[in-house]
């Protein structure tokens, strides 16, 4: 563990330019040779939502680390934007994931776009306290992050939810992440879409773009095509911090108080695919 990621994970906050260029490095390091899904063995984990720049909320998932040993760490994406401290808190995800390659993972989420990015805040505080450039050195480390994770023992994972278009792992692979924008219509539906209630595919999403709702029939065959039991995702605010979907099937969590209008919580899945929903302090 190279010093930068050790005072970064013992709290310094403030990096210098060289520095964020240094961390984006070992970031894209850390994850350039991934697959669209990452393949992995763990049947112990605790799954992170939007954390959206709440660097307390942060703070208090990297306490469970101790906690939870033994866990893998599924960060769902949306590290920064909305919140006061986004830049504090991507350094921090990135310093765990290279701290802790094998207990911490990031994922990307529908915010690690340049333009999205730019549009909720990201953009503005990288350039007030850097400059342009530094914020081009965040972006390529969210164009190297994975879309998803499935483990051998049931789980699939991503930030927003079935894509219209693909039912394998293979389809989904064939897809190109490497770019500042999600270009593929798959992967950007992996991070766009949301479930909702009824047996039915696809529909139009208010988010608008190519985002869709999907239902439990797209749900069905997507599981089924896939091979899962139990899918985890993010991107949606519920005052719970977690809502299931499809029979508990599908869970839905968040994990920034979003200015006290959520009770932020992490999703710990156990061995035999039991979930249980731990607050965030």
């Amino acid at each position: 563990m190279n010093q930068l990621v050790s005072e970064t994970l013992r709290g310094r906050t403030v990096l210098k330019d060289e520095d964020v260029w240094e961390l984006s490095g070992v970031l894209q390091d850390r994850y350039r040779s991934e697959k669209n899904v990452v393949e992995v063995d763990a049947d112990r984990l605790v799954f992170v939502g939007d954390l959206h720049g709440e660097y307390e909320c942060l703070l208090s998932v990297q306490r469970l680390l101790d906690d939870y040993n033994g866990h893998l760490f599924v960060f769902l994406g949306d590290y920064g934007e909305r919140g006061p401290l986004q830049v504090e808190t991507f350094n921090l995800v990135a310093a765990m994931a290279v701290g802790y390659p094998e207990r911490v993972l990031m994922l990307r989420g529908n915010h690690e776009t340049a333009s999205v990015a730019t549009r909720y805040g990201l953009y503005s505080q990288v350039v007030k306290s850097y400059g342009h450039s530094t914020f081009r050195h965040y972006t390529s480390a969210f164009s190297v992050l994975p879309m998803a994770l499935r483990t051998k023992h049931g789980v699939f994972a991503c930030h927003g939810g079935v894509p219209e278009g693909a039912l394998s792992v293979a389809e989904i692979d064939a897809c190109s992440r490497y770019g500042e924008e999600l270009d593929s219509s798959v992967l950007y539906q992996i991070a766009w879409n949301d479930p909702r209630e009824g047996d039915f595919r696809f529909r139009p999403n208010q988010r608008g773009g190519s985002s869709r709702i999907f239902g439990e029939k797209a749900f069905r065959e997507f599981k089924e095509g896939v091979g899962f039991e139990l899918m985890v995702r993010a991107h949606e605010v519920f005052p719970a911090g977690v809502k299931p979907f499809f029979s508990g099937q599908l869970q839905s969590i968040f994990s920034a108080s979003s200015g006290g209008q959520v009770a932020p919580k992490v999703l710990r899945v156990g061995p035999n695919l039991d979930i249980e929903p731990i607050n965030l302090a």
